[in-house]
């Protein structure tokens, strides 16, 4: 379950740092003295910049998480038993109804490691 929580996570994560630096903030400053107009748009810069790193950041650790979530899960698949034998079941109509003459099919060579039916000369049953 960790496996999956933690990437959606970190990539939401990222997405809201990468989004936030869109929104505008506000900033507090002296709107009477020059030096804090002058120093302002670097401030703000410099906050979107450090958003943008975290964001960047997030990034790069969803993405390793994602790859490694992916592969360990992948490795993780249940391993399937090979059969040595396939079983076909079959009926033989006693009807002549053509729908059910064509009923039983030839899997040879069509289904792995499949064998040939051995046809059985029709004998009556007493």
């Amino acid at each position: 379950m960790v496996l999956i929580v933690l990437p959606i996570s970190l990539w939401l994560l990222s997405i809201i740092y990468n989004v936030y630096v869109y929104f505008p903030g506000r900033y507090e400053f002296d709107r009477n003295c020059l030096t804090d107009l002058m120093k302002m748009p670097e401030a703000i810069s410099k906050i979107k910049y450090n958003r943008l790193k975290i964001g960047a950041i997030l990034f790069i650790l969803a993405m390793g998480c994602s790859i490694t979530s992916i592969i360990w899960m992948g490795s993780q698949m249940p391993i399937q038993d090979e059969q040595d034998h396939v079983d076909i079941i079959g009926f033989v109509s006693e009807q002549k109804n053509a729908v059910a003459q064509n009923m039983s099919l030839c899997f040879e060579g069509s289904v792995k490691k499949s064998k040939g039916i051995p046809r059985i000369k029709p004998q009556s049953i007493s």
